[in-house]
């Protein structure tokens, strides 16, 4: 697993196009976001500028997931010994970012789904085992857990649909396969994973490096889950 792990810090830092994409997404990242977080959560929903703060949001996102599914293809074409510019990027993310998107929608939905199916069981739980627990943890809880099970899951499907060339229900379900067939490797992705997003969320190291920290992070994992599902498959 170490293999992995060295490999995926290779390939990043001695592919050029790959460096740029990051300092791309993590100039963006800090603009958009900053814009976001001052904008919205003082300003009232009529305002002109909350809407914005919202489109800030939502182009952040969708640059993310166009980016991500570019370097998968990329890593994939460097595994083959073929080079990879911008334009090889620009190209792969324009092919599949229809299916990348509608797969973003998915599993949204499933995570809110997920989120109050275990939210209930938790909370039927505690009513029959009449413990004391305050509702914060209680929240938080639930969406560790949610976001574990789904990031099990799935975590291979953005691999499948631009490596595998799946369709999105298909990549949902080799994802699934893949992930009950190789538990301990997907734990330790899971973990390195949910570790990187988890950044953003620290607020001793300062907003502005973990807004630069994280999208890093996770553009070197999104290498790294990319390797073990092409060794996989």
């Amino acid at each position: 697993m170490l293999d992995y792990f060295s490999k995926s810090f290779i390939l990043f830092k001695e592919n050029p196009a790959i460096i740029i994409l990051a300092l791309i997404i993590t100039a963006l990242n800090i603009v958009l976001e900053g814009i976001f977080n001052v904008l919205t959560p003082n300003m009232d929903v009529s305002s002109p500028l909350w809407y914005v703060g919202i489109i800030s949001f939502i182009i952040l996102i969708l640059v993310s997931i166009f980016i991500y599914t570019a370097i998968i293809g990329m890593i994939q074409k460097l595994l083959l010994n073929e080079s990879v510019t911008l334009k090889t990027g620009w190209e792969i993310g324009v092919k599949y970012f229809l299916k990348m998107l509608i797969l973003t929608a998915i599993i949204m939905v499933a995570l809110l789904l997920l989120l109050l199916i275990i939210g209930i069981i938790v909370m039927a739980l505690i009513i029959l085992l009449k413990f004391n627990i305050n509702e914060e943890l209680l929240v938080m809880g639930s969406l560790i857990l949610s976001l574990f099970v789904l990031g099990f899951l799935t975590i291979f499907t953005e691999q499948a649909i631009v490596v595998g060339e799946k369709g999105v229900f298909a990549s949902i379900k080799q994802s699934m396969q893949l992930a009950f067939n190789n538990k301990t490797i997907i734990i330790i992705l899971l973990v390195a994973l949910m570790l990187s997003n988890a950044i953003g969320f620290i607020q001793s190291i300062g907003s502005m490096l973990s807004s630069i920290i994280g999208p890093v992070l996770s553009i070197y994992i999104t290498i790294l889950i990319t390797l073990v599902y092409i060794d996989l498959t």
